[in-house]
């Protein structure tokens, strides 16, 4: 905690906002790189997940082994439950960009338009960059990574 906290130690309300973090990634060469992130307001994390057109898992009538009954249930397998795999999986890391281009500090990454810095992002980071930004904000953003996808099969459809 810094020098300037609180009565006796203890937290003061400034010191639970924003905190920028320097992270250091290891290219696949061994070559050290470091990048500034810094964490999201809840909102934040909030507006840009209503962004996201998530899915709508798919139904279609089927009777239910407990009762007998006709009812509309989620699709098990086949194409439909495919396509929403791959859909979902989408959705989830067009969420993750997101994230990442709000969490990082002092990265010049092109684009106009928050679309087009994420297109960017997408066409030049190696799925090892990739993976260790995305770990480290969701980490220092205090989500374990095992909650990404219940957030997102929890999170209503965007329209």
């Amino acid at each position: 905690m810094a020098k300037d906290s609180g009565k006796n130690g203890y937290a003061r309300f400034e010191d639970l906002g924003e905190v920028t973090q320097e992270v250091n990634l290891r290219r696949p060469d061994g070559r050290e790189l470091k990048l500034k992130l810094r964490t999201l307001r809840e909102q934040e994390m909030r507006t840009i997940r209503r962004q996201i057109a998530y899915p709508a898992e798919p139904m279609e009538p089927q009777r239910d082994p407990a009762d007998g009954k006709v009812k509309i249930l989620p699709v098990k397998f086949g194409a439909l439950r495919d396509r929403y795999s791959q859909d979902l999986e989408e959705a989830q890391m067009e969420y993750n960009y997101r994230l990442l281009l709000a969490s990082v500090v002092d990265l010049d990454v092109p684009g106009e338009t928050e679309a087009d810095k994420v297109t960017s992002l997408r066409g030049k980071l190696g799925f090892w960059a990739l993976r260790q930004l995305v770990d480290i904000m969701l980490g220092i953003n205090g989500i374990r990574p095992e909650e990404v996808e219940q957030l997102a099969a929890n999170f209503p459809v965007a329209t």
